[in-house]
């Protein structure tokens, strides 16, 4: 599905106020058991099933970026969930028939920024 870039910025925006509570709650499970919480590398995935890569990191203030993942199920809707110094938005994005995600991806908030998608892999990133 494609969305003009209006439509997917008010979607998350919808999702963050709604969502923020239930995602926030999730990733502070995730963090005391162990699971995704770990240590980020640098663009890269930590702990959690597939892999994701963010380019360019360090990515520049009010760019775009490519988030690319991989190890999804094929042909269904993924959450994640966005955080850094500008608080959380959380957001949605369709795999493909190969299980892979490839989103675009916003430098709106300085410093680093961590996306960490439902049941899935972990990626930092930095704006600079």
């Amino acid at each position: 599905m494609n969305r003009s870039r209006a439509q997917q910025f008010m979607l998350m925006g919808a999702a963050a106020v709604l969502l923020a509570g239930v995602a926030f709650s999730a990733n502070t499970a995730l963090a005391d058991k162990g699971g995704n919480g770990g240590p980020h590398n640098r663009g890269g995935q930590t702990a959690g099933a597939g892999t994701c890569v963010i380019s360019p990191d360090p990515l520049a203030y009010g760019a775009y970026g490519a988030l690319d993942g991989t190890g999804f199920t094929p042909n269904t809707t993924v959450g994640y969930n966005v955080t850094g110094s500008g608080g959380s938005a959380f957001g949605f994005a369709d795999s493909d028939g190969s299980g892979n995600v490839s989103i675009r991806i916003y430098g709106g908030w300085k410093g680093t920024n961590t996306v960490t998608f439902t049941g899935g892999p972990t990626c930092s990133f930095d704006v600079i």
